[in-house]
């Protein structure tokens, strides 16, 4: 059976209630041009105002939905509800559905002199006695509600299933939390007492949490050098107490997971920034400490040298797979007037500078009362030093010939290496 259909384009729109003037209805979409303008358009959604006439009614939106399978009929019914002609119209070529919430509906309200509770929005947009006022003051002067409504009351047009859960990354006011970057992650602690620079406090014991446990056999001849080290020397960077233990697993795995937090705090910034302090020494208050100080050495030559290895293979592997992983070479925690930095940025303790001429400005320099930004010693002092160690850097630069190291095309993970310096964290 061949059914005629007309061809001419429609569109469907699904009107969210029941009405009794068309013309009221065509009023809510702001009339024919309106619809006409948003027909034409396929990315404007359809606006409906519950209140045409009033200025504070929230809108609805309908969503258009293009291609819909739909078929418009012309129905004719009895008063019985039989059928009783029914024609087809034709296909849609565009429908809108109102699926989304209404806003919140808000009436601006007041009350008058007798106290009841009125209708003030005719009050807001049209106060009375206009006509008579000659000056912007007595414009100022009428007394008019004030009623300042948002945009839209709801963020979002459709309800939203909301788990309360823990809050995964903290806030920055939280107590757990005393740096603004990195909040990212929780700091694996290890047990390690960590101490800002410029703090007043000086950590003399370790966790408890770490005093609890007995350390065994092989442990315990490991915590046994620990305590002969720092005894010698109060003071380390990392890379400094690993090299006290070439070729030895146990140990740097040991080191990496709470053994030396038992004996040493960890200096987060400040001229002792990077190193482990013993356990009651205090460095800020003990002249003596003037020879661990660090010092920050940045050195573009090294970069830009061919003698340095790819940066790739400058860091030291976090699981080390052979045994040479596990020296710790000399230069990536002294400085020698023989071998380039390991990096173009590196920290140096004063003692691991071993140039003559730092030494002797070391020893003797005037002592300065100690300062959160440049230690025992003055700025001035510390520029020297790093004058002094361009120089040897240069030196070495312009004597040695130039060596070009090959570097693997063999993809590498980079998951798997990290600096060894980073493991207190």
């Amino acid at each position: 059976m061949e059914v005629d259909i007309e061809k001419s384009p429609l569109v469907l729109v699904e009107f969210p209630g029941y009405y009794r003037s068309e013309d009221r209805m065509l009023e809510s979409f702001g009339g024919k041009k309106t619809l006409a303008a948003t027909f034409s358009d396929p990315s404007l959604r359809l606006e409906m105002r519950l209140r045409p006439e009033d200025l504070f009614s929230q809108s609805i939106y309908g969503e258009r939905i293009s291609g819909s399978r739909r078929l418009i009929l012309r129905v004719s019914t009895t008063k019985d509800g039989e059928i009783k002609k029914c024609r087809i119209l034709g296909l849609p070529c565009a429908l809108y559905e109102f699926r989304s919430l209404a806003d919140f509906q808000y009436l601006p309200i007041g009350e008058n002199s007798a106290g009841e509770i009125v209708n003030v929005q005719e009050k807001l947009l049209n106060p009375d006695d206009l006509s008579q006022i000659t000056s912007l003051e007595e414009f100022n002067a009428i007394d008019v509600p004030f009623i300042a409504n948002p945009t839209a009351f709801s963020r979002f047009d459709k309800p939203l299933n909301w788990h309360f859960k823990e809050e995964l990354t903290p806030s920055v006011n939280s107590s757990r939390v005393k740096r603004v970057t990195n909040t990212y992650r929780k700091r694996r602690m290890h047990g390690t007492v960590y101490l800002s620079a410029g703090s007043n406090r000086l950590p003399s014991i370790p966790v408890a949490l770490l005093n609890r446990h007995i350390l065994p056999g092989k442990e315990a001849i490991l915590h046994q050098r620990l305590t002969e080290l720092f005894d010698e020397r109060p003071v380390f960077t990392t890379n400094a107490l690993l090299a006290n233990f070439p070729r030895d697993r146990f140990a740097h795995r040991q080191l990496r997971h709470g053994l030396v937090q038992r004996h040493a705090f960890y200096c987060l910034g400040g001229p002792f920034g990077r190193t482990w302090v013993r356990f009651g020494y205090n460095p800020t208050s003990n002249q003596d400490a003037r020879k661990y100080q660090v010092l920050d050495f940045r050195c573009h030559e090294v970069m830009s040298s061919n003698l340095v290895k790819d940066t790739r293979r400058r860091s030291r592997p976090l699981h080390p797979r052979s045994s040479e992983d596990l020296v710790i070479p000399l230069n990536h925690y002294t400085f020698t007037e023989d071998e380039l930095p390991a990096k173009g940025q590196s920290f140096y303790q004063l003692l691991d500078i071993r140039l003559n001429r730092v030494q002797q400005l070391i020893e003797t320099s005037p002592l300065v009362p100690y300062s959160v930004k440049s230690g025992w010693y003055t700025s001035k002092t510390l520029e020297m030093m790093r004058s002094i160690m361009h120089v040897s850097v240069r030196k070495l630069l312009s004597s040695a010939p130039p060596k070009v190291e090959e570097v693997s095309n063999e993809k590498e993970d980079s998951s798997d290496y990290e600096t060894v310096a980073e493991f207190p964290d």
